[in-house]
């Protein structure tokens, strides 16, 4: 994993909050009670982008194995989130390539335990951005 400095990208940073709408979108018509796994996938990828985007307009990226990791340590270290908002984010993140890369199921008590924090943690890293 390597982390690299350039300069900022505004446009980058647009597109990504672009995606992470369409993400919501389908998220509030998507049955979430019933695919709790995918909707982990989704919210992951949604606060994953919004990091990201956080990142390319301060001119940073992360690339290479761990950089997911890496980009929610950054976030936690720079106030971005809280200790307990980078533990839920690493927990998701665990979960979220669990899916993708094994088959994993994630249950609906591990998606509903977690909703509220998911939607306040997204709300948060979105006021970051307006």
């Amino acid at each position: 994993m390597t982390q690299s400095t350039r300069t900022p990208d505004p446009a980058k940073a647009r597109s990504l909050r672009e995606t992470v709408a369409v993400i919501l979108e389908r998220l509030e018509t998507t049955n979430q009670e019933k695919y709790p796994a995918l909707s982990v996938v989704d919210y992951y990828t949604a606060l994953h982008a919004l990091l990201e985007s956080k990142a390319a307009l301060e001119g940073y990226k992360y690339a290479g194995d761990g950089a997911h990791q890496q980009l929610i340590e950054a976030a936690v270290h720079n106030a971005t989130l809280s200790d307990t908002e980078g533990v839920l984010l690493q927990e998701l993140r665990s979960a979220r390539n669990g899916v993708v890369y094994e088959g994993q199921k994630v249950t609906l008590h591990y998606f509903t335990v977690r909703r509220a924090a998911i939607l306040k943690v997204l709300s948060k890293l979105s006021e970051v951005h307006t």
